[in-house]
C-alpha cells in the first residue's frame, strides 16, 4: 500500500452487449466422429496493457475428432484458430492469430465403475498449457464422484501462465435426482 496513489477520480462501467454469429456441424465418417463450429463475434473485450480493454470483431473456428478404440480408449482432439481483427499490440495475453490443441483421453479401468480421464489444452500460439488428470467413479446410483487436478504451465504474460501458480486438487460430487 505504500506506493497507492488515492485519485479523486470517477470510475465508470458500462455493459455493452456482444453479438455472436455462428454455425456448428457434427457428423460420423467410419468410426470416427468429426465436428466443427466457427464463430464471428463483432466485439469481445480485450485487456490492454494500461489495464483498460479494448473491443474487436474476432474469427474463431474449432475442427475435432472423437474415435474410441477397440480396447474401449476414448480419444478426443480438436484444433482451434481465433483471429482478432483490427489487432493492438497492446493486447494482453492474445495474439493477433491465436492456435490451441484441446482434446480429452479416456479410458475405464474397473468394469464401468472408476474411469480415467486426461483433459488437456496447449495454446500453440504462446507455449502455455492446462492438464486436468482426473478418476471418475460412478458405481452409486445417480451419483459421480471426481477426483483431480487442474495444472497450468507458461510464461507470465500467456494465457494459462498468468495461473502457473494457482495449481489446484479438487473433488467433485454430483448426485442427480
Amino acid at each position: 500500500f505504500g506506493s497507492l496513489t488515492l485519485a479523486n477520480e470517477a470510475i465508470e462501467t458500462e455493459y455493452l452487449r456482444t453479438h455472436i454469429f455462428g454455425s456448428e456441424f457434427e457428423t460420423t465418417v467410419d468410426k470416427i466422429g468429426l465436428r466443427g463450429e466457427a464463430a464471428f463475434t463483432e466485439n469481445a473485450s480485450f485487456l490492454t496493457q494500461d489495464f483498460t480493454s479494448v473491443r474487436r470483431a474476432t474469427l474463431f473456428w474449432i475442427i475435432g475428432m472423437d474415435y474410441t478404440s477397440f480396447h474401449q480408449w476414448y480419444f478426443n482432439l480438436q484444433v482451434g484458430h481465433q483471429h482478432i481483427f483490427e489487432f493492438d499490440d497492446s493486447t494482453l495475453f492474445f495474439e493477433q492469430d491465436n492456435y490451441s490443441l484441446i482434446g480429452t483421453v479416456e479410458k475405464d479401468i474397473w468394469a464401468n465403475k472408476v474411469k480415467g480421464s486426461l483433459e488437456y489444452t496447449y495454446m500453440m500460439s504462446d507455449n502455455s498449457f492446462y492438464l486436468s488428470p482426473r478418476l471418475i467413479y460412478t458405481d452409486i446410483d445417480n451419483l459421480e464422484l471426481i477426483f483431480g487436478l487442474n495444472i497450468y504451465d507458461g510464461d507470465g504474460d500467456t494465457i494459462f501462465g498468468r495461473y502457473d501458480q494457482n495449481d489446484q486438487v479438487f473433488i467433485d460430487l454430483t448426485y442427480q435426482f
